[in-house]
């Protein structure tokens, strides 16, 4: 098999590898999704907002991962000709072809990730001719495989995927006593209480205005007594 033959077929491995990954994250995204939603539903007492509000932008940024960082100091000829030859098939200045328009900005978004796997991909689609790839190119797209790998393990090392694939009884429990620390800790957090004797917190506030509050909700929580023993009231939550 001549040098070139091999390279193809190496792209083209390449290509289906990141294929196959960008659809597990689809995939494990959406599963996801439905695991929220029944952590929530089983385990978190209703409208209570257990976790932080979302971090902004800038504390989004402070935290690429490190795939990421690796990615922004890498560079492909490759990848700045094919986005080219790509933009002369699909940019709205050059067809009105709507879905070639969204193709465009799939294009520019991969491009300014420097993702140079999904660019390949869209030129196959597009049946623009892939040269043959430099050492520096596969490493690129092995660190573009390598960060779709991490995105994908991060999901399932969330707690709520744990919850739903817990194999036993005390897997769950672990979680079922994390929660309960996060609950109490998020209450005391909020009302900065006083702990009063054997457990019980002092509300400080009037009957009927026991709250939880957030910057998108203000969520009744109890409103039968201004002393609450936090603890035994989310344990009983299981």
């Amino acid at each position: 098999m001549s040098d070139s033959d091999l390279s193809k077929l190496r792209t083209r491995r390449m290509i289906l590898e990141f294929k196959y990954l960008d659809c597990e994250l689809d995939e494990v995204n959406s599963v996801s999704e439905d695991y929220v939603k029944r952590f929530i539903s089983e385990l978190i007492p209703e409208d209570i907002n257990l976790f932080e509000p979302e971090e902004t932008d800038e504390e989004i940024k402070e935290e690429l991962l490190e795939e990421e960082k690796e990615l922004e100091n890498m560079n492909s000829d490759i990848l700045s000709r094919l986005y080219r030859k790509i933009t002369r098939k699909t940019h709205p200045d050059k067809c009105d072809d709507e879905e070639l328009h969204k193709i465009f900005k799939e294009a520019t978004t991969a491009y300014k990730a420097k993702n140079l796997p999904k660019i390949l991909t869209i030129a196959e689609d597009l049946q623009i001719e892939i040269p043959s790839l430099t050492e520096d190119d596969m490493k690129m797209i092995n660190t573009n495989c390598s960060l779709l790998r991490k995105k994908i393990e991060n999901v399932k090392q969330q707690v709520a995927w744990r919850w739903c694939t817990a194999q036993n009884a005390r897997q769950k429990n672990e979680i079922k006593e994390w929660v309960k620390e996060q609950l109490i800790a998020k209450v005391m957090k909020v009302f900065d209480y006083d702990s009063g004797k054997d457990g019980v917190i002092q509300a400080g506030i009037p009957v009927g205005q026991v709250f939880i509050e957030d910057n998108e909700h203000k969520v009744k929580l109890f409103s039968n007594s201004t002393q609450i023993n936090f603890v035994n009231v989310i344990k009983g939550v299981y």
